[in-house]
């Protein structure tokens, strides 16, 4: 299911603050603006989900055409394999044999997982 098709359901005053809301049609214009210029700069744009943490604008990104996502924890990167994305960049320091376990069963399910 799309981001925005729950959303569409809901009038804002009918939902329960804190909450977030998201622009689709301002994200989505942003992520295209970003890849245009990566692409019209032959740069290869990866990029982090951290602002968002949701499988579905991480494909938005990929759509557009970012070569894979970033992620900071293992646990993120389990959420975005699971929802489908095969290629995903683990910026922090995997430690510990209970993540590097997780890592092990990550790496079967993705067409590259790089660790820094």
């Amino acid at each position: 299911m799309d981001c925005t098709t729950e959303a569409k359901k809901f009038m804002t005053n009918d939902i329960s603050t804190p909450a977030v809301v998201i622009d689709m049609m301002i994200a989505q214009k942003n992520i295209e603006k970003l890849q245009a210029h990566c692409d019209q700069h032959n740069i290869p744009l990866r990029p982090h989900i951290k602002t968002h943490k949701l499988p579905c604008m991480a494909k938005r990104q990929i759509q557009a055409g970012a070569i894979g996502i970033t992620c900071q924890k293992i646990g993120e990167a389990e959420v975005m394999a699971q929802a489908g994305i095969k290629d995903i960049l683990i910026t922090y320091n995997i430690i510990g044999q209970q993540k590097l376990d997780r890592l092990a069963q990550l790496v079967h399910k993705m067409q590259a997982v790089c660790c820094c």
